[in-house]
């Protein structure tokens, strides 16, 4: 089912906007191994909130959730003439999901863990 995730949005990328092969390679690599972790673990995006005590970190979390939703349109307006460039954004949504799931998938099995 992850293998064919990862087809399907290749696939998709590549009708859409004709990217590289190996752009095609990361993007369909990328959502192949987040389909795997939503899937085959039970790691949710929806699992967890993130919160925190000290006001020290929850300003500097803020500041650098506003950085990552920034970047896609920084990279996009650096490198293209438009302001967002559609195979980036669908790459860095991928990556943001890919560690998210990663990350609750390893929190929830105990065997991942080393002491």
């Amino acid at each position: 089912m992850a293998v064919l995730v990862g087809a399907v949005v290749s696939t998709a990328t590549y009708q859409m906007f004709a990217p590289g092969w190996y752009i095609l390679l990361v993007i369909g690599c990328l959502y192949a191994a987040t389909a795997y972790f939503h899937f085959g673990t039970d790691a949710s995006l929806r699992s967890h909130t993130i919160s925190f005590e000290d006001r020290k970190t929850a300003v500097a979390h803020g500041v650098g959730m506003f950085g990552l939703a920034m970047s896609s349109v920084a990279f996009g307006h650096y490198y293209t003439t438009a302001d967002v460039d559609p195979v980036f954004l669908l790459w860095f949504i991928g990556v943001i999901a890919f560690l998210l799931l990663a990350a609750d998938a390893a929190l929830k099995n105990p065997s991942s863990r080393r002491p």
